[in-house]
């Protein structure tokens, strides 16, 4: 009895480690960074993605080719989602310095123009 209670703790400990939570993790992770992507994200993202890679060469090493081949299925999944959200990211940050760069230009065109406005001359009578 005693042994079984000292092996659920570890059961537990492994399946806390085990490539589904990390893969679960990485589908939040790239849903956030989707909505608001930070350098902080980008690195939790390729540590699992590392920790993933890990996780298959294990397998491919213990001769369960089939599991590795299906975790890399969804990893591969996973970084192009990634990869997708990353470039929209791009697309937004040069469509908002695009943006900035226009608002610019207009508030320097203006700028122009009030030094090139005629002052009213006083009117003699």
């Amino acid at each position: 009895m005693k042994k079984c209670l000292l092996l659920i703790p570890l059961l537990l400990l492994a399946a806390c480690d085990s490539p589904k939570k990390t893969l679960d993790g990485l589908q939040n992770e790239i849903a956030a960074y989707s909505i608001e992507p930070t350098p902080v994200a980008e690195k939790k993202i390729e540590a699992g993605f590392e920790k993933l890679d890990a996780d298959i060469a294990k397998l491919n090493e213990t001769g369960k080719a089939t599991e590795a081949a299906a975790l890399q299925r969804q990893v591969d999944t996973l970084r192009s989602r990634y990869d997708t959200a990353r470039l929209a990211g791009s697309l937004q940050k040069a469509r908002n310095a695009i943006h900035g760069f226009g608002q610019s230009v207009k508030n320097l065109g203006e700028q122009i123009g009030e030094v090139f406005k005629p002052t009213p001359t006083p009117v003699s009578e």
